[in-house]
């Protein structure tokens, strides 16, 4: 019945200014319409037409604002769709300007001396995003900006859309994109995206708090419990991404054949083709992910070399013989791959050089066993200091007996060195 009255009187909703139909309900042209409404049920009535106790007429004309809503939430919920759709490997530049790690210590310790908190500490840092991901939270801003100016239902419904949108994104995104997310690059795209929507998730809802109607303005008008969600959504994925590279790497050393005898021409060959792969698949990540993650995210991320250094030093550490001609070798190969590593974890040309000490745990034991290599027994037994030296930091008594039991013959001086490690 409602759809037959409805196609009796098209021209109803034309009746509505645009104005009216989207904001007060009380304006004289919208008391006009409801009066010419009802004069029109009337008649309806007085013909049979509709029932006496129906009223879908002015029922559909008093909720005009419902209506207009409901379009419009489900013409978002479609665009929002669209954006999350679209390509992410198109970026944009986001957040502050690049961090100094020194002026950041002086800001923080002026706060402290200040009792007050320092600039920039809930500063979005400088990366990448895809600009799909900036048009989405722009669209959330712009409903939420909508539903302040509105009438109290429809900005109820307006802002539950926008809390629609973001769900939405984690399950629309991940699914859609499943494949190109194997992928580094777009893997910390979609990282930075996550990052992105959670950061301005910390204060969207303060921003608007004062103009949404009850109960919105009473403290429900919160995003906060979707950070959680999307900070999740970020590390999970990256971490997973970090998982693959990981297993990877140990795969190309995997064809050094433990670094045994490497004197050899095939393995040598070996070795060196196996260090190659890693320093190329290091290479890769670092140019794709260097103008894309924060920079301390991809110091983070590229310290995965840990699992390269840690497997080299493994290796070594458990051979039983290392012959002159091998160590040479040896020390020749790792020495280029520790040359190169400071490079591998800089975060851009314009970047300070990072303290790699600090960034790669397995740094002082590779560059302690790279030593050890190249040095003479007495020049260990001095390194080692009684157990208070340098190699003492990083390597057990055990350890460091092996090595030199692997690389030196079994002569009297060997013995002696040996009795001084303990």
């Amino acid at each position: 019945m409602l759809s037959r009255c409805q196609q009796m009187w098209p021209s109803l909703w034309m009746l509505f200014p645009m104005k009216m139909r989207r904001t007060n309900p009380k304006l004289n042209e919208y008391k006009a319409v409801i009066t010419a409404t009802k004069g029109f049920e009337a008649s309806l009535r007085k013909t049979g037409f509709i029932a006496e106790t129906a009223s879908p007429l002015l029922t559909y004309a008093r909720d005009v604002n419902v209506h207009f809503a409901n379009k419009k939430c489900q013409e978002l919920i479609v665009e929002a769709r669209k954006l999350m759709k679209r390509e992410l490997h198109n970026t944009k530049r986001v957040g502050t300007m690049k961090v100094d790690n020194k002026n950041v210590k002086d800001q923080i310790q002026d706060a402290k001396d200040k009792c007050h908190v320092s600039e920039g500490i809930f500063a979005l840092p400088e990366c990448a995003v895809s600009e799909s991901i900036e048009c989405l939270v722009n669209l959330a801003y712009q409903t939420l900006q909508e539903a302040a100016s509105n009438t109290p239902q429809c900005a109820i419904q307006l802002f539950y859309t926008v809390r629609n949108m973001f769900e939405i994104f984690c399950d629309v995104v991940p699914t859609y994109h499943r494949d190109s997310l194997k992928l580094p690059q777009v893997c910390a795209l979609h990282h930075n995206n996550c990052m992105y929507i959670a950061h301005h998730l910390l204060t969207l809802g303060h921003q608007y708090r004062q103009s949404l109607p009850p109960p919105l303005c009473d403290g429900t008008s919160m995003f906060v419990d979707l950070i959680s969600v999307f900070r999740k959504l970020a590390s999970e994925c990256f971490l997973a991404q970090m998982r693959i590279q990981r297993d990877q790497l140990v795969e190309s050393l995997s064809g050094a054949e433990g670094f045994d005898q490497v004197a050899t021409d095939d393995n040598f060959l070996a070795c060196e083709r196996a260090i190659k792969q890693v320093v190329h698949q290091l290479g890769h990540l670092q140019r794709v992910w260097t103008d894309i993650l924060p920079s301390n995210i991809f110091t983070k991320a590229m310290s995965t070399i840990n699992v390269v250094l840690m497997h080299i030093v493994e290796k070594v550490s458990s051979l039983e013989d290392i012959s002159a001609d091998d160590a040479q070798q040896l020390h020749s190969l790792l020495s280029g791959l520790q040359d190169r590593i400071p490079h591998l974890i800089k975060p851009g040309e314009d970047e300070e050089p990072v303290l790699v000490q600090s960034t790669v745990d397995q740094w002082m034991s590779f560059s302690e066993m790279l030593f050890m290599l190249d040095a003479s027994m007495q020049d260990i037994v001095d390194r080692w200091a009684e157990g208070k030296g340098p190699l003492a930091m990083v390597f057990s008594a055990s350890d460091v007996k092996s090595l030199i039991q692997a690389i030196f013959q079994n002569t009297d001086r060997r013995a002696t060195a040996l009795a001084k490690i303990r």
